[in-house]
């Protein structure tokens, strides 16, 4: 049986135009086993709803929220929970990731930002091994502080008993997840705290949705899961906060290799997204 594919890009109106270049590099360059689910606050829809069609799709964030947490009208930054603490707005966000599993029936799904984009064919399904498992990133860094906080916040949600390696990073701008793997993610964080997943999300204060994910594999799912772990970087990436120029956006293109199915712009450069689909040649 063929196996599905899901892109998944959480967006808001701030993003729209970047999102649009990804949607454009999805359909010019993303083989048919693969949809796009845009998921998007519902107040944006008319921003986004222009690129749906075919096999893109937009999705609500609205719509994957437990009733008991509620926007507050003065700040998008804070959410009213009547189960816990007031919830930041970038635990909401993880909060929609997790979800992906609700939001879709795609075996696999690779998470994807709007400053991200596809800059050559790319069939995902190339990445399976033969046991039809997807790639997991993991690669060893230098211990990072607010990293070791991720790892102590998954340890304790996923009743993880043994040595943390402190110096494993699952997190980037290209991350693929399965759908089963998922789902016995948020089963496990219900099973450990006796609630339900989205209300122990919500209690925390360090939490990487990336991370927790990555060591749910690598303490309790280990073989079990449709992963094998790889430390390539699948995305040229541009992290500066200052626009890159055309010139800039021309050598990076020219670092592409192989291994590279896409790039990463970071929005907080407000590079013009106009000089991006000219440096790589991006249109639907």
């Amino acid at each position: 049986m063929s196996k599905s594919f899901a892109i998944i890009t959480p967006s808001y109106h701030v993003d729209a135009e970047r999102c649009a270049l990804l949607v454009d590099s999805f359909r010019k360059y993303i083989t048919e086993n693969a949809k796009h689910y845009i998921i998007v606050p519902k107040k944006d829809r008319a921003l986004f709803e222009p690129m749906a069609g075919g096999r893109v799709e937009i999705l609500f964030q609205d719509d994957l929220m437990p009733g008991w947490l509620l926007p507050l009208f003065f700040t998008s930054k804070w959410w009213l929970s009547l189960k816990t603490l007031p919830v930041r707005g970038w635990i909401r966000q993880q909060i929609v990731k997790l979800s992906a599993a609700i939001a879709c029936d795609a075996d696999y799904m690779l998470f994807m930002d709007s400053d991200c984009f596809f800059t050559r064919p790319f069939d995902p399904e190339s990445l399976l091994d033969q046991e039809g498992r997807i790639p997991l990133f993991r690669e060893t860094i230098e211990e990072i502080p607010k990293y070791r906080k991720w790892y102590e916040c998954g340890a304790k949600i996923l009743g993880i008993n043994e040595t943390i390696k402190v110096n494993l990073n699952y997190v980037g701008p290209f991350i693929f997840w399965t759908r089963a793997d998922l789902l016995a993610l948020l089963e496990r964080l219900e099973q450990i705290s006796g609630k339900s997943w989205q209300e122990v999300v919500c209690r925390q204060i360090d939490f990487s949705e990336y991370t927790v994910y990555g060591m749910f594999i690598e303490y309790i799912r280990r073989e079990n899961s449709q992963h094998y772990h790889d430390n390539t970087i699948r995305t040229i990436n541009y992290w500066p906060e200052t626009p890159a120029s055309f010139e800039d956006l021309l050598k990076l293109q020219g670092t592409i290799s192989p291994e590279h199915f896409g790039a990463m712009i970071s929005s907080k450069s407000n590079t013009p997204v106009e000089s991006i689909v000219k440096a790589f040649n991006i249109s639907a």
